[in-house]
């Protein structure tokens, strides 16, 4: 497996630093991680993404504040790659 890049965006507010949104990616530099935080070590939502070896997005799970699941989306394709 290809190695995985990354992604942080760094916001100071007032006196505090920290990351404000994380992601990453796949070697087909596909998105496949998406963190935003309220503040730090805090997610306020979190979304995983799938993909098929064809590079399609399969699955999207999303998460809230506290890691509750609030969407998980199943994507399906037909023989010529066209959401059914």
């Amino acid at each position: 497996m290809s190695k995985i890049k990354s992604i942080k965006a760094i916001v100071e507010n007032n006196s505090e630093k920290f990351v404000k949104e994380y992601k990453e990616y796949n070697s087909d530099g596909k998105e496949i991680l998406k963190e935003i935080y309220i503040n730090d070590n805090q997610i306020e939502e979190k979304t995983i993404t799938t993909y098929n070896e064809k590079g399609l997005i399969i699955e999207e799970i999303n998460f809230g504040e506290n890691n509750e699941l609030n969407t998980k989306t199943l994507f399906f394709y037909d023989d010529k790659n066209k959401i059914n």
